[in-house]
Order: C-alpha cells, then sequence, then structure tokens
C-alpha cells in the first residue's frame, strides 16, 4: 500500500474530510489531495504532523511496517 492511500485510509477511519486534516495540520486541501493521490509527498515536517494526527509512527505511514 502507497504512503497515499495509507494516508487516506487512516483519514476515513477517523470520518474526517480532506478540508478538516488540511485545517488541523496547517495546509491547503488540494496538497492533503496531493498527498492522499501520491501526486506529491509530503516533507517530513507534515509527515510528523500526520503521523501526530492519525497516532501512527511516520515510519509506519512510510512503509507500512
Amino acid at each position: 500500500m502507497s504512503l497515499g492511500k495509507r494516508l487516506k485510509s487512516l483519514r476515513k477511519e477517523r470520518k474526517l474530510r480532506q478540508y478538516e486534516v488540511a485545517k488541523i495540520i496547517g495546509i491547503d486541501e488540494t496538497t492533503v489531495s496531493k498527498h492522499e493521490n501520491d501526486k506529491s509527498e509530503p516533507d517530513s515536517v507534515t509527515l510528523e504532523k500526520y503521523s501526530s494526527l492519525y497516532s501512527v509512527n511516520v515510519h509506519w505511514l512510510l512503509y507500512g511496517e
């Protein structure tokens, strides 16, 4: 599973919308969409914010392990 698919799955599990995630972590909604659709990869700071929001390890986000 790709990083984008993991991000999307985690967001849906928590019943959040992309605009809510964007507001919480301080990025644009279109950027969340690009990350979830594997059109771009988040930088290290944004990865940390995703991991904190979803209570998962950055390594798991990247590699699924």
